[in-house]
């Protein structure tokens, strides 16, 4: 079974949680099936990342899908630095 939510991380202090969802969250856009990266902030969840549709041309034919996207959020403990994966990127 999937979660809707997945791959956490936090801050030390967990004043920060990262997490990916193919979700789009209330409030938000709506936007492509694919996986995002949100951060739980004290005053609420925020958008963190997301992959940019691909330009036309080639690119535009590669199929996306929720295993696309961005993924696998990684924070330091101090919360200065956020590591992230882009899956399924196509350059021309």
């Amino acid at each position: 079974m999937w979660s809707q939510f997945g791959e956490l991380a936090a801050t030390d202090d967990g004043q920060q949680l990262y997490f990916s969802s193919a979700l789009t969250l209330a409030d938000m856009p709506a936007s492509r099936s694919e996986s995002r990266i949100y951060r739980v902030v004290p005053e609420g969840i925020q958008l963190f990342a997301e992959r940019e549709p691909s330009p036309p041309g080639p690119c535009a034919t590669v199929s996306f899908g929720s295993n696309d996207g961005a993924a696998k959020p990684q924070v330091s403990g101090d919360g200065l630095t956020v590591g992230l994966t882009l899956h399924n990127v196509c350059v021309s």
